[in-house]
């Protein structure tokens, strides 16, 4: 129920802006901004403070592209734990044989991003191989589009705020 509340709101939101004569590009990344300053703030406060639970290794990388340290070297830690190479699948002759998700789809790299954002990959790596999101700098700039980019933000990691 209180997602269904969320949506609703934020959609009562985004019709008043639009209503109120703001239904241009920078007053939506004013709300898009704000949303996600509001998700960082409750993250950060429900993200183990157990420093063992962290990646320090790719912290500097993290802060580099321009993403939340702390809740995304628990990101790491959680998805991949710490590992780039990580995938959640298992493959025989080029063909999924087992994954985590229920949906078929599967998770790669350090921060584990999703196979259905092929095409979003394709577009920020320049390949139609997701093994690219192997590599740290792609996974992460693909991790940056969907944390600022999409209407989820952090929920595309499952905090559900």
């Amino acid at each position: 129920m209180k997602r269904i509340n969320r949506f609703l709101f934020g959609t009562f939101i985004s019709m008043a802006v639009i209503s109120a004569g703001y239904g241009n590009a920078e007053a939506k990344e004013q709300m898009v901004n704000k949303r996600l300053d509001r998700q960082i703030e409750i993250v950060n406060k429900i993200i183990p403070k157990d420093k063992t639970k962290r990646c320090p290794k790719f912290e500097k990388i993290f802060e580099d592209h321009g993403l939340p340290v702390e809740i995304f070297s628990y990101i790491a830690w959680r998805e991949s734990r710490c590992n780039p190479k990580a995938i959640n699948a298992k493959f025989k002759n080029g063909k999924i044989i087992w994954t985590l998700n229920k949906n078929g789809t599967y998770d790669s790299g350090l921060v584990q991003i999703n196979s259905s954002w092929r095409t979003l990959t394709l577009q920020i790596c320049k390949s139609r191989d997701l093994q690219i999101l192997f590599d740290v700098n792609c996974n992460l700039k693909v991790a940056k589009f969907l944390l600022e980019q999409t209407t989820s933000g952090l929920n595309n990691w499952g905090f559900g705020v």
